[in-house]
Order: structure tokens, then C-alpha cells, then sequence
């Protein structure tokens, strides 16, 4: 039997039903871990593009980023930032995670939305497009398989 982590110290894992208590856990490491794969390829994509220009304030750039792990969500860097707090804190069935990650989610989708009303301004039309085609914060569905192939490659 799987004993339980100490109530006191993990009240959110106590309120799932004991044989789900492993599987809330080895659910948020995977969340966390896929965020950090998503960091990864969103700064490797970013960097592809910046590193050599070294034009890392978008107001002075001349395209958007959109190639890369940038077609399938427009926001990854964010939503890696969010799947790691989010996943540390399923995965510890902690409060204060889960208090972080509310709060940081919050933070991420006000910079989300701040970044995409720069680029519509800086970008106007092209951009419009791309966020139309492209969502957010979370890759669609139907996308999940290129993501992970993406996750993959430099």
C-alpha cells in the first residue's frame, strides 16, 4: 500500500482518494517535466533567432518569433514557466506551490497579453494572422504530437 506523505505538511494530496495519491504525483512530475522541455526548445527556438542579432528588445526587431516550437503556441516559454509551477505543486500537494503557481499564473498571462498587444502593435496585420492561427498559452490538441517531436530537436 502506498503510505501518505504527512497531511499536515501535504493537505492537497489528502484530498484525492489514496490510490490516486501516486498517480496526482507522477502526474505533476510529468507536467513539471514537460515544462522544462518546453523551456528549453522555446529559448533554443528564441535564441536561434535573437543570438546573432542580438536584438532582444522586440521593439526593435523586424518579425516576430514564429518559426520552431513558435508555430504550435505563441507563449511557450510561458506556458513552460506554468507547467513547472504547476506541476511542483500537483506533485507536492503543497499549499504554498499551489498559491505560487496561482499567483504566478497570473503574472504569465499578464505578460502574455502584454507581449501580443506589442507585436499587434509593432506588427499589425502579420501578427493578427499568426495569433488567430495560433493559440496562446497551450498547444492545441491535434498539435501535442508535433510538440513532442519538436521537444526533441535543436
Amino acid at each position: 500500500a502506498f503510505l501518505l506523505p504527512d497531511a499536515a505538511a501535504y493537505p492537497l494530496l489528502h484530498l484525492l482518494p489514496s490510490f490516486a495519491v501516486p498517480l496526482a504525483m507522477l502526474g505533476g512530475v510529468f507536467l513539471g517535466a514537460e515544462g522544462l522541455l518546453m523551456l528549453r526548445k522555446g529559448i533554443c527556438d528564441l535564441l536561434a533567432e535573437t543570438l546573432l542579432g542580438l536584438k532582444l528588445q522586440w521593439e526593435d526587431r523586424d518579425h516576430f518569433p514564429s518559426a520552431g516550437i513558435y508555430e504550435l503556441v505563441r507563449h511557450p516559454i510561458y506556458c513552460a514557466m506554468l507547467h513547472v509551477a504547476f506541476g511542483g505543486s500537483v506533485a507536492t500537494g503543497a499549499v504554498v506551490p499551489a498559491v505560487f503557481g496561482a499567483v504566478f499564473a497570473v503574472q504569465i498571462i499578464c505578460y502574455a497579453v502584454r507581449e501580443d498587444l506589442t507585436f499587434e502593435k509593432n506588427f499589425g496585420p502579420e501578427y493578427l494572422r499568426y495569433r488567430k492561427s495560433t493559440p496562446a498559452l497551450s498547444p492545441s490538441f491535434e498539435n501535442m504530437p508535433r510538440l513532442w517531436k519538436r521537444f526533441f530537436q535543436l
